[in-house]
């Protein structure tokens, strides 16, 4: 890894998250000359593998995926990293509802999201509506109403009233799946698939590395960082909409785009336990709640004999307000919430992790930043754009499985397809080391 920022390259990729490193990955294959700049000490973005006490992977960033992601299964497969199935046996438990209740309000937001009638068709055509508004359409009853928030809160990290209908509707159309997203993870975690993809690009990647604006000039954008910069030919925007926005000179005409999105809100936690106690009662680890919106827990134990563990996720207002207290006083609330749920087992971890995705500073929030009521329609195909030499990539912005680790990296991959293209480059793919090698060998080189 590059130390110092070189002067110029033929294409800067912004951002080493996921979406980040598989645009600049195509891009050397392609034999061009990329740098890869990211601001952190460490790649993967939204995926944030750590180490629990006995060194094994902890995920709390982005952690399942499903045998429809084949992108990320193909590159998981190519750098040795093994899946392992998620658990999700058993009952869920309902929390200030019943089971058959929310059930039922589950299904009814997800026609709502399908769009189905004339009435929901026609809002899914108008900036100004929120899902709310779509909600109020169906006149349901106040626990039906409040699960449906939750379930919101919960999965895009804001309330209803602060997401815009139409942009849900995209968004649940591009999730290209009939399965369910909680089916595998990887036993070494993707923190492992990110670094072992940044091992492959050596000293084009460099760290520490904050962009503070982005300049575009006649045949050339020059990168302006914290203490130097670069000059490309393009550059592509790997970092979520909410980020971008503080770089992005607002005369490109991508900023009214970015502008349109707001971060979520989220916090992670995994909990390990001696046992995975809650099986015994028949239950998955699976809950939701209206008692304490945004808040779910899931069954993260691996297995063949991996850690048991629950993982507890707090998205949208909750995420807020909790990520405002000491963590002892979070603790004390989430344990609460466990023993309640779960008995008084829950409330005796081994071990428990936390991130506040809560205004983190390089990635602004979780899961994902979401189109606001109000602001433009169809702002991700503004951003999918090659124009004035930049264009953007991000899991936001995927036309499939956007919001998953799977989405960013397609849409990685397609960003440096758009910029090989606009620079009139032939996107082929360089020979590897080993082929290269060889051919030496039979030569007599």
């Amino acid at each position: 890894m590059n130390a110092v920022l070189p002067k110029q390259a033929e294409i800067v990729v912004i951002g080493a998250g996921m979406a980040g490193l598989s645009a600049a990955i195509k891009l050397d294959q392609a034999g061009r000359d990329v740098v890869l700049i990211e601001a952190q000490s460490r790649v993967g973005g939204r995926v944030c593998s750590e180490q629990d006490v006995q060194g094994q992977p902890v995920e709390l960033g982005a952690q399942a995926f499903n045998r429809d992601m084949k992108t990320l299964a193909r590159a998981a497969r190519a750098h040795g990293l093994n899946r392992a199935p998620l658990h999700n046996m058993g009952e869920v438990i309902y929390d200030g509802i019943e089971g058959a209740d929310s059930r039922r309000a589950t299904e009814q937001l997800e026609a709502l999201l399908d769009a189905n009638g004339p009435e929901f068709k026609a809002l899914g055509h108008r900036p100004d509506t929120s899902v709310a508004d779509a909600v109020d359409l169906l006149s349901p009853d106040d626990s039906t109403r409040q699960m449906m928030d939750s379930y919101v809160q919960e999965l895009w990290g804001r309330p209803m009233d602060r997401l815009q209908f139409a942009h849900a509707v995209e968004v649940s159309d591009r999730y290209s799946s009939n399965r369910d997203d909680w089916e595998f993870q990887l036993i070494e975690g993707f923190g492992a698939l990110a670094e072992r993809m940044a091992a492959t690009l050596g000293d084009r990647l460099v760290l520490n590395t904050p962009v503070t604006r982005i300049e575009t000039e006649d045949q050339a954008v020059k990168v302006q960082c914290a203490q130097s910069s670069i000059q490309a030919k393009a550059v592509i925007v790997a970092v979520p909409p909410t980020v971008a926005q503080r770089f992005i000179p607002e005369s490109h005409a991508s900023f009214d785009a970015l502008s349109a999105y707001e971060a979520g809100d989220l916090i992670k936690l995994v909990i390990q336990y001696e046992n995975t106690f809650w099986r015994r009662d028949g239950y998955s680890g699976e809950s939701v709640s209206i008692t304490l919106p945004g808040f779910a827990t899931a069954d993260g134990t691996l297995s063949g004999g991996g850690r048991p563990a629950l993982v507890v996720f707090i998205g949208g207002t909750q995420a807020r307000a909790f990520s405002a207290l000491s963590q002892n006083e979070r603790w004390q609330l989430i344990q609460s919430k466990l023993v309640e749920l779960f008995g008084e087992e829950a409330g005796k971890p081994t071990e428990w992790n936390e991130k506040i995705w809560v205004d983190d500073p390089w990635v602004g929030g979780a899961y994902n930043a979401h189109v606001s009521p109000g602001a433009m329609l169809k702002a991700d195909t503004q951003l999918r754009r090659f124009e004035d030499r930049i264009t953007c990539a991000c899991a936001e912005i995927a036309e499939r499985f956007p919001g998953y680790v799977e989405g960013a990296m397609i849409e990685g991959e397609k960003a440096a397809e758009r910029v090989l293209s606009g620079l009139g480059y032939r996107a082929e793919t360089k020979s590897s080391p080993g082929l290269f090698s060889k051919l030496k060998r039979l030569l007599g080189g």
